[in-house]
């Protein structure tokens, strides 16, 4: 019995430095390269830094998974990661709209590209207060959306759709007050 209960307190001790394994989903934001290459594969090709939106180092990824998810995104969607310091800042899906296609993006499809990325559903859906009522200059008009876990969704919306669809972290989608309302 004795080497039992030494058994048991060991098992106990050992597990308590592990860290906790993600009982559901995936960790993508602030993860290494090499974590990332092992949920999306290895990277197409570097994005030129004049193409990019934030000061972020961003590659493609394939867009084949994202478009089985998301069969009505235009031909010339893209997947991208973006990094800095080796780790994960947002993930971005270019729609790349042109004067034929154009690209819906709201509560289902944010839903779907969440799961898409993390591996399950998002908890909520609580659009966040931008400042100007998120623009509206030259036809353009910017959204951001908490989704939970501290994962907000933003885009911006034009004649042809949505475009520059992004996940990332925001801190105001952890909040108490956030996660009350679903």
């Amino acid at each position: 019995m004795k080497p039992l209960v030494t058994v048991g307190v060991s098992l106990l001790v050992g597990s308590a430095v592990l860290p906790m394994p993600a009982l559901a989903g995936r960790y993508v934001l602030n993860q290494s390269p090499q974590t990332v290459q092992r949920y999306f594969g290895r990277p197409i090709a570097p994005v030129p830094q004049t193409e990019t939106r934030l000061s972020e180092a961003t590659y493609r990824y394939s867009s084949a998974g994202i478009r089985r998810i998301l069969p009505k995104l235009p031909k010339r969607a893209t997947l991208q990661i973006g990094f800095s310091n080796q780790r994960a800042q947002s993930v971005w899906l270019d729609a790349n709209a042109d004067e034929n296609e154009s690209f819906q993006y709201d509560r289902a499809e944010a839903s779907q590209f969440f799961a898409y990325v993390f591996g399950y559903q998002p908890s909520y859906w609580q659009p966040i207060d931008l400042p100007n009522g998120g623009g509206g200059h030259e036809g353009f008009i910017e959204y951001e959306v908490c989704l939970g876990d501290g994962v907000a969704t933003s885009y911006m919306s034009y004649r042809l759709g949505e475009e520059n669809i992004r996940l990332f972290y925001n801190p105001l989608c952890e909040t108490a007050a956030l996660k009350g309302q679903r």
